[in-house]
């Protein structure tokens, strides 16, 4: 069911990718924005680069995490894990997404680390699989 819940939300995601000039994200937000966008939003912490918080945990499939500084969202991270080729799976759907719509932006392509540049910001796309977890991020950066 986690699955299915999961492949919607990409789904969704890939749509208003699609509907925009550049990908949408949470950059910029301010926190009080962000509790009402996503309503588990939790804190874990601050750090010299800022106060982080996290939506849904990793266990669950897709989570969310948030680097806030200044009241400003200036990191936000989706991060796919799964014990089979699900998160391997997202992670090249979403590549060939966002390639095939902007195609321009494409600044590294490496098996498992991709990298977008809008000028305003950055994505990182990055797979990786140890010790029978498979980890696909996408780390939207100013």
């Amino acid at each position: 069911m986690n699955k299915l819940i999961t492949i919607l939300v990409l789904l969704i995601n890939v749509c208003v990718v699609y509907a925009q000039d550049k990908p949408g994200n949470n950059l910029g937000k301010s926190l009080s924005t962000m509790r009402q966008e996503f309503p588990e939003l939790r804190y874990l912490g601050s750090d010299y680069a800022g106060d982080r918080y996290q939506d849904g945990y990793t266990e669950d499939g897709i989570s969310f995490y948030f680097l806030l500084k200044n009241n400003a969202v200036t990191e936000e991270c989706m991060i796919c894990d799964s014990n089979d080729g699900f998160s391997q799976m997202w992670f090249n759907e979403m590549w060939k997404s966002f390639s095939a719509k902007w195609p321009y932006a494409v600044k590294v392509n490496k098996p498992y680390s991709k990298m977008f540049d809008f000028g305003t910001f950055k994505i990182l796309m990055t797979f990786s699989s140890d010790r029978g977890v498979n980890r696909a991020t996408i780390l939207y950066s100013r």
